[in-house]
């Protein structure tokens, strides 16, 4: 299912807030509603972020005054950034520039889902953390898209769902939208992780990616650094899926990308509490980083 709607003249944004157990869609009619709907997670994945930010853009007034909102929307995911530097230099045709973004978005996981589909095999067992589906990027989205490409041609994948605390994408969002494609996948919670390693579930771990530095440094969903290890350690192989637009040439490495802190009540807690929103998997730690150009090692 996309995400992301453009139709007569407004936005329209599936609220993934409200998933597994409600469909409605947002329409937004100025970019305050995109920028209220990305801030509050309504919308999320560094891909679709970076689009419905293009979206935003058209339908301002100012269009400066629409970047700088939105850049002050979430620090972490780097389309963000990379699609609003993109609008800042197009020309006066912005809505023709934010559809081709959203075309090529598209475009691009297809080419991810090929070049990632040889890792796999028929009856792999594949682990995910958070969502990087078609949720979260568009299209058939970043690490599950070779999933998808398997099962259209009929290859049993068998996909552990990390649950995801504290926001449950991957028991909201990754187990909602396997069962929409018939795909076999199974929940777990967090902590289970280094037992079902241990016991031989897990034959390789498919991650998405918020940013990756110029070094090859990994910044996703929280929980994704402790998976990076406990697949070192049972020797797992560890792979990120991503457009080329998370890639910051900018940061050297990995502590130098903004992590983003996010209100303490969504651990549903009234104690003292920390909740970053997204942690950093230094390069050594992953096998192989897939973009629409192909399969890449962390020296290349």
């Amino acid at each position: 299912m996309e995400p992301i709607v453009w139709e007569d003249g407004v936005l329209k944004i599936l609220d993934q807030t409200l998933l597994p157990n409600k469909v409605e869609w947002i329409v937004c009619r100025d970019y305050k509603d995109v920028a209220s709907c990305i801030s509050s997670m309504k919308i999320r994945g560094a891909p679709a972020i970076g689009v419905c930010a293009g979206y935003g853009v058209c339908m301002a007034k100012n269009k400066n005054d629409a970047i700088f909102l939105l850049s002050k929307t979430r620090p972490t995911g780097y389309d963000l950034f990379w699609v609003l530097d993109r609008m800042k230099e197009g020309g006066d045709d912005l809505l023709s520039l934010a559809k081709k973004i959203h075309n090529e978005e598209i475009e691009r996981t297809y080419k991810i889902g090929e070049h990632g589909f040889s890792l796999l095999f028929d009856g792999a067992s594949v682990l995910t953390h958070c969502n990087a589906g078609s949720l979260a990027c568009c299209g058939v989205g970043t690490a599950l898209a070779p999933i998808y490409l398997a099962h259209k041609k009929g290859m049993k994948i068998n996909v552990f769902v990390a649950e995801t605390r504290p926001r449950s994408q991957g028991a909201r969002l990754t187990m909602w939208e396997l069962g929409q494609a018939g795909i076999n996948a199974t929940l777990i919670a967090d902590t289970m992780i280094g037992f079902v390693m241990k016991k031989g579930f897990i034959d390789m771990v498919f991650v998405g990616a918020d940013r990756v530095a110029k070094n090859g440094d990994l910044a996703n969903k929280i929980g994704t650094y402790q998976i990076a290890i406990l697949a070192k350690f049972h020797d797992i192989p560890f792979y990120t899926f991503l457009p080329s637009s998370t890639i910051d040439l900018d940061i050297e490495n990995g502590g130098n990308i903004p992590i983003e802190e996010r209100d303490k009540n969504e651990l549903g807690y009234n104690f003292n509490c920390i909740n970053p929103s997204f942690d950093v998997t230094p390069n050594h730690l992953i096998t192989g980083i897939i973009t629409e150009n192909g399969y890449f090692k962390r020296n290349d």
